[in-house]
């Protein structure tokens, strides 16, 4: 099956941690940094459409890289595409 299917989810929080020593991929990588993201609510016309598709759901993304993790704030939205991806 291909094609898109696109999601919003609304960052609720974010936490840095210290990376543990096997998780140190250069001596820059100090923080692992998680997000949690969970599917929005029927708040607003747009997100009644993503509500009435995607009721629930939670994301967490961990970033080794803070220039990633950093990037998404507390309160905001973003969409998330999911596409089929090759078996290699």
């Amino acid at each position: 099956m291909t094609g898109i299917i696109r999601a919003k989810f609304k960052c609720v929080s974010t936490t840095s941690r210290p990376a543990e020593p096997s998780l140190r991929l250069t001596e820059k990588t100090e923080f692992v940094h998680d997000v949690y993201f969970d599917a929005v609510t029927n708040d607003s016309p747009e997100n009644a459409e993503f509500w009435k598709w995607t009721p629930s759901g939670r994301i967490i993304f961990s970033s080794l890289k803070g220039s990633a993790g950093l990037r998404f704030v507390p309160g905001k939205s973003y969409y998330v595409d999911f596409i089929e991806a090759p078996i290699q």
